[in-house]
């Protein structure tokens, strides 16, 4: 069987000045051409390129795989080693060698073959699901190294390996997790290990959770459809509390889907891009330098918190958020002395530019800032006229003073602030506290914003020299964690996961992110808030603004979710109306309503320039204005009167009543007019109801 789109060449002689030799490989894959040679030790020796033979990079395929519990095999030069069926075996499940890092086209041909790669195996390797033919015709693709059945022993966590365990424990249920090859397997799993004896099966989207004995489990371990099981158990480590309590462990449990996989993550700090948590795997490339790619020990704890995944499994608990994004990363002095407002070249402006219209990154982190201040000032302008113009989604830390001295990029409209609170190394939200650390937002004008919180204490992640650290914090720790959740929600949102909840589904484009207002509105409306009363609680809204992101509590909710995309825009006066229908037995009705304003005026004792508000109607009559109450608790309060300083304005209802429920976007004042527009778009996002049909 020929591949349609990889096509084995005649090996030829290398053309780089860095190797010498006949190529004992050359190939196209896809827009690129690939020349391999043997190295002195057995490895794979590559060099990649472009149309019109553009180099794009070299390198060196290590001929090992590395696998659970330090296993090393290298089926291309050694013999076949203790663990490993024989080659004769016709198991479902192979590894397939690559010799070179992989390439998206690689993937696309072994699939166009028959085969369906589950995943990515260091190094240079994918699980596959392949038999007869199909098996045959990947094995002799010109990218594939050699192949080898993979043994179900290294498919087991280490603690079900070991033959001699005494009988009494073979016998005793464990609790387990299986993961599947693909969602759609995951059916066939559960009837498959139902007859193998397994109870308590739950079913997530390709996971199941089950118990069952050592010897069931080593039963379904040999299933070719099982990918790994292992312990149920919940990790501790400070950042895995961070995944824990914001969702992340949860759907990296229950789906295979948003851990980053296509999202382009720009760290405006420096790292060291040779850490092991920061390399290449099958989702992503290696880091990406832009304008100044120096490193700094700070940027590279940030870095980690956002798509740090280091390969040896050697430290679980720093795992990014998103440890499949794309890595970006400047070092802040690359733009750090810019006078504020600038549109020149080392400006913040010109690199925001740069990221968005040729890297097309989805968003931004900034643990840094400068001068910290209580007002809007010249930085606030700079960035909110730069998010004016470039629609993205950026995360900004509020800084550590414990008072409302905060970064002035903290104070801008358009970004996302992040406070924090002390967790106490622990996964336990309800003993989370201020305990005057974070700064907060009772400054200037009192705007809460879009700010959302996280961790402020005890947090593991990346450090320079290929170390890892377990003590990073402040606001500088909460920022990183929040901006990996914005990804997540990123990437929902690409992938179709809301489809159905837009105003007009048929808008929708896949692989297409959302505005970032809508963006900051499907985060506040889906975070868990710290219960608090009065504003001078620990927790008060000054101090953990609209709660910490809740992506579980987001992806559970897709059914009961409504989403105005900027779809409509108001001129003064107008304004725009809808209804959700809410069920009985509904815990919460959250509604989030945010838009994108100019920058202010410095001189303006308010920072916010147009005015839209959000009135919402309960099915008894009873009126709630956007943000009523929610300076005095977690929940609105009826009547009151419509928000005059702020550019976000929710109502939160406990317990709503069954019925539907009227929301109002009203048109107060469209004083300034963004990039000649008159008039103003909003997103909107309620969650706990359906869009109301006539």
């Amino acid at each position: 069987m020929t591949p349609p789109q990889v096509n084995a060449r005649a090996p030829g002689r290398n053309a780089s000045p860095h190797l010498s030799g006949p190529a004992a490989i050359q190939f196209t894959a896809g827009e690129h051409d690939v020349s391999v040679w043997q190295g002195p030790s057995g490895d794979s020796i590559y060099e990649v390129r472009g149309r019109g033979g553009v180099d794009i990079g070299q390198g060196r395929a290590s001929g090992h795989i590395h696998l659970d519990g330090g296993a090393i095999y290298s089926p291309f030069r050694a013999p076949v080693r203790s663990g490993f069926a024989p080659r004769e075996v016709q198991a479902g499940q192979h590894i397939v060698q690559l010799h070179t890092q992989a390439l998206p086209a690689y993937r696309d041909q072994i699939e166009q073959l028959g085969g369906r790669v589950i995943g990515y195996l260091p190094d240079n390797a994918y699980l596959v699901l392949a038999k007869g033919q199909a098996l045959e015709a990947v094995q002799r693709l010109p990218f594939v190294r050699a192949t080898t059945p993979m043994p179900s022993r290294f498919k087991m966590d280490e603690m079900f390996r070991d033959a001699s365990t005494d009988r009494p424990f073979l016998d005793e249920r464990t609790g387990v997790v299986v993961s599947v090859a693909g969602h759609q397997a995951t059916a066939s799993v559960e009837r498959q290990l139902a007859a193998l004896g397994f109870t308590d099966i739950e079913r997530g989207h390709d996971t199941l959770v089950a118990k069952g004995t050592r010897q069931q489990i080593r039963q379904a371990a040999g299933l070719d459809d099982v990918v790994w099981v292992g312990p149920d158990s919940v990790p501790s480590d400070d950042l895995d509390n961070a995944r824990i309590v914001g969702g992340a462990d949860f759907l990296s449990r229950n789906t295979t889907s948003f851990q980053g996989q296509g999202q382009r993550a720009h760290i405006l700090e420096g790292i060291e891009a040779g850490h092991p948590a920061f390399a290449a795997n099958a989702f992503r490339g290696a880091p990406i330098a832009i304008l100044d790619g120096a490193p700094d020990s700070h940027g590279q704890a940030t870095a980690g918190i956002v798509f740090g995944n280091d390969p040896s499994s050697t430290h679980p608990g720093a795992v990014g958020i998103v440890p499949h994004a794309q890595p970006y990363y400047t070092n802040r002095n690359a733009i750090f002395r810019a006078a504020p407002g600038s549109r020149e070249p080392g400006s913040r402006y010109a690199l925001t530019k740069e990221l968005v219209e040729q890297h097309n990154i989805d968003a931004q982190t900034a643990s840094w800032g400068h001068a910290l201040t209580t007002k809007y000032d010249e930085r606030s302008r700079e960035l909110d006229g730069i998010m004016e113009e470039f629609d993205l989604v950026v995360t900004q830390s509020q800084s550590n003073s414990g008072t409302p001295q905060s970064r002035p990029q903290a104070w801008a409209k358009n970004v996302i602030p992040v406070t924090a609170l002390y967790h106490f190394d622990n996964a336990d939200f309800g003993d989370d506290r201020w305990n005057r650390g974070s700064s907060t937002r009772d400054g200037g004008d009192k705007r809460i914003g879009r700010t959302l919180s996280a961790f402020y204490d005890r947090t593991a992640t990346t450090a320079l020299n290929g170390r890892y650290r377990l003590d990073f914090g402040g606001t500088s720790g909460a920022t990183p964690i929040v901006n990996g959740y914005m990804h997540v929600i990123l990437q929902m949102y690409k992938e179709g996961t809301f489809r159905d909840a837009l105003l007009n589904p048929d808008s929708f484009q896949q692989g297409q992110r959302p505005r970032a207002a809508t963006a900051a509105a499907l985060a506040i409306a889906s975070a868990r808030q710290h219960p608090f009363t009065g504003r001078d609680a620990d927790a008060n809204r000054y101090r953990q603004g609209w709660g910490f992101p809740d992506v579980r509590r987001l992806y559970e909710a897709r059914d009961r979710l409504f989403i105005v995309n900027e779809d409509v825009k108001l001129a003064t006066f107008e304004n725009a109306r809808y209804s959700v229908d809410v069920a009985a037995g509904e815990p919460e009705l959250k509604i989030s309503m945010v838009y994108k304003d100019p920058p202010a005026l410095v001189p303006a004792a308010r920072a916010q320039v147009n005015d839209l508000d959000l009135k919402v109607t309960a099915p008894d009559g009873t009126v709630y204005f956007g943000n009523f109450g929610l300076l005095d608790g977690i929940y609105s309060q009826p009547g009151g009167e419509p928000d005059r300083i702020d550019t976000v304005e929710n109502v939160f209802v406990q317990n709503p009543q069954a019925g539907r429920w009227t929301i109002e976007v009203i048109g107060q004042a469209v004083n300034q007019p963004l990039a000649g527009d008159p008039k103003v778009s909003f997103a909107l996002v309620a969650l706990g109801g359906r869009q109301g049909r006539p």
